[in-house]
């Protein structure tokens, strides 16, 4: 999911009705100063019960699962990536810009373990960016663009 998608789903959550929501007898309410009534919507699907559980429980759920997403991404942000961005995952084959070789080795969850090859760097190692996920992207970075 990109940014901008969330970022869309974002808004509409800013722009609902604040919550809390809840459900009596398929008929959503909130506790809103709305002159038309405390209603945000009424159920006439045939599924009433299993709909309004829905609609109201998402008020919450989907804020609570955008800053799950968040928060992940920073996480996922802190660990090793190749120079053109793919996650260094144990046991990936990298491959150096210098001479599109092939580097395999183990590190733990964080990747913080060196590979079994001494030329490779450690995942905290500021020579990340010269490693690649495969050999054309290593050989592309490596051949002078025309311009």
């Amino acid at each position: 999911m990109t940014e901008q998608e969330l970022n869309e789903i974002r808004k509409r959550c800013k722009k609902a009705t604040e919550g809390p929501w809840w459900d009596e007898s398929g008929v959503i309410h909130c506790d809103c100063a709305d002159p038309r009534g405390p209603h945000i919507a009424v159920m006439q699907s045939g599924n009433e019960t299993r709909d309004a559980s829905f609609i109201t429980h998402a008020r919450e759920d989907i804020p609570d699962l955008l800053a799950e997403i968040d928060r992940l991404r920073a996480e996922l942000s802190e660990l090793p990536h190749t120079a053109d961005g793919v996650l260094v995952k144990p046991g990936m084959k990298v491959y150096s810009r210098d001479d599109c070789t092939p580097y395999v080795g183990s590190f733990d969850v964080l990747g913080m373990v060196p590979y079994s090859d001494d030329s490779l760097p450690t995942a905290s190692h500021s020579l990340w960016p010269l490693y690649y996920s495969t050999p054309e992207m290593a050989r592309a970075a490596k051949e002078p663009t025309d311009g």
